[in-house]
């Protein structure tokens, strides 16, 4: 073989932790986006519209991702951290 570097040797336990990590990723993405649409000042219902919007168009060629179902979640998480003082105007489409 002439190149030993283009074929990876991860070991099996670093392997292992990858769908776990790629969860977080895509969670810590949706968490992000949600942060900058709420301080857009856009209300809930758009944020979940738009995150899952954003998803389903991104794997609008394959099955759904399992952490699709996370939306809710995630943004209740978001705006739950919003004190009374940092309210915003709603913003609608």
């Amino acid at each position: 073989m002439p190149f030993d570097w283009y074929h990876a040797k991860i070991p099996p336990f670093v392997i292992e932790t990858f769908p776990s990590k790629r969860l977080k990723m895509y969670l810590d993405d949706m968490k992000i986006k949600a942060t900058i649409l709420r301080n857009l000042g856009y209300d809930r219902e758009y944020v979940r519209m738009r995150l899952r919007g954003n998803i389903r168009w991104a794997y609008e060629m394959t099955k759904e991702p399992d952490y699709l179902n996370s939306v809710d979640n995630v943004v209740e998480e978001v705006f739950s951290k919003l004190k009374p003082q940092q309210t915003r105007g709603t913003k609608t489409t």
